[in-house]
Parts: structure tokens; C-alpha cells; sequence
């Protein structure tokens, strides 16, 4: 799907994020990130767990 392969226009796109009292308010980070890891960050942070398989 658009998006997913490596092209310029789905690998450069902004992420923007905001958690209060956590990260600071106007940080930018300009290091690549992925989106693969936002879902089991999140879970992690909100003291989830993720099935094994």
C-alpha cells in the first residue's frame, strides 16, 4: 500500500506526538525514526502486554 515502500513520499512524513508532563513541549527530533515500533512503545508505556506470536 502508498506509503509502505520506500519511497520519498512514504518514508518522509512528520510524527507528531505529545504527552504532558513526560516529553517536552516543542521538541523536535530530527533523527529517522519508524512507525513499526510506535504500537508496541505505546502499549509498553501504558503497562500493557504484547502476545509472544
Amino acid at each position: 500500500g502508498k506509503g509502505m515502500a520506500g519511497w520519498e513520499g512514504g518514508i518522509r512524513v512528520p510524527g507528531i506526538f505529545t504527552w504532558p508532563d513526560v516529553l517536552p513541549a516543542n521538541t523536535v527530533i530530527d533523527e529517522p525514526t519508524s512507525l513499526m515500533d510506535v504500537y508496541p512503545t505505546v502499549v509498553h508505556l501504558a503497562g500493557g502486554t504484547l502476545p509472544q506470536d
